[in-house]
């Protein structure tokens, strides 16, 4: 099992994860390479955090529904932590996948929490600063 490690923060550094479902990218580009296919394919797009079809496919019901868990715990943070919440987790969305970045001391607390939530829906969560990859279970 891998063990989740957030490395010491540096200035305005942040923790970043992708979680996508395995049908965004194909089998051959479930790790680094499709992280970065990824990332450019929302710097190309104009992506929204909502699935603006009315019928939602499997897939993007499972992103959603990890989306949904992650703000929960964004909003479940301690209340010292309230005026952070905002500015503590960045979301770049796709109804197939997230990109997505912590401040690190968030990163502690909320990463696990994140990776669980992921393989919980069936999501592959790839972690780039330790290159790992989680692929769901089939």
């Amino acid at each position: 099992m891998w063990e989740f490690s957030v490395p010491p923060h540096k200035g305005d550094e942040h923790f970043d994860l992708g979680i996508w479902h395995p049908s965004a990218l194909p089998a051959g580009q479930q790790n680094q390479e499709g992280y970065l296919v990824l990332g450019r394919r929302v710097e190309e797009e104009d992506c929204t955090c909502e699935v603006e079809e009315s019928h939602p496919s499997e897939a993007e019901e499972a992103i959603q529904a990890f989306h949904d868990e992650v703000i929960a715990l964004v909003d479940a943070l301690p209340d010292e932590e309230v005026s952070s919440r905002s500015w503590s987790i960045v979301f770049r969305c796709h109804p197939l996948f997230h990109l997505i970045s912590l401040w690190p001391t968030v990163a502690i607390e909320l990463a696990p929490a994140i990776m669980d939530s992921a393989t919980r829906h069936g999501l592959v969560c790839y972690d780039p600063q330790n290159d790992v990859v989680t692929l769901p279970q089939t």
